[in-house]
């Protein structure tokens, strides 16, 4: 019975755990979509890094692929590129998460596991961008996070995806 009990309070608290990780994600979620529309409403591609125990946001990526001329400014890019110009070698990577308006392609994914973030939160998946005229790379951040053996990078799929596939419609 104790064990019935303690195994149905360990569910009960990981729910918690979720539910009130999922209201930040949230919030973080409605800055980056806003962020997006009004930096580049036309590649709504926008990152955020926060500090998993704080919460607080340590930098901002939006792409810039067009204004650059450099292929490689994903929003996820410039957010690891202004975090280590920001903090140096000060930044604890093992203790940030990502947050993204949509799935990270190959090249992203890549990046953030040589960072070695902890977790990777986003909106819009790369299926969906496929089937709505985005070019992309089919292969999906799971299947990059599977082939490494060093870092496991958590994934949390589909935060606010309705209204961040609104940004790619």
């Amino acid at each position: 019975m104790l064990k019935k009990l303690v195994i149905a309070v360990l569910i009960l608290n990981s729910y918690m755990v979720f539910a009130i990780s999922q209201v930040d994600y949230n919030k973080d979620m409605q800055q980056l979509i806003k962020l997006a529309k009004t930096k580049n409403s036309k590649y709504p591609f926008a990152a955020m890094i926060i500090d998993n125990n704080t919460g607080n946001i340590l930098c901002t990526g939006i792409n810039s692929t067009s204004s650059e001329g450099n292929p490689t400014s994903h929003g996820e890019i410039v957010a690891i590129n202004n975090c280590s110009k920001k903090y140096g070698k000060n930044i604890d990577w093992k203790n940030t998460t990502l947050i993204t308006t949509a799935e990270p392609c190959p090249m992203c994914m890549s990046a953030i596991i040589w960072a070695m973030i902890s977790k990777v939160v986003y909106g819009t998946s790369i299926k969906y961008l496929s089937t709505h005229g985005w070019r992309q790379i089919d292969i999906d951040s799971s299947t990059i996070v599977s082939k490494e053996s060093f870092s496991k990078v958590n994934i949390i799929r589909g935060v606010m995806e309705s209204q961040t596939n609104l940004l790619f419609n």
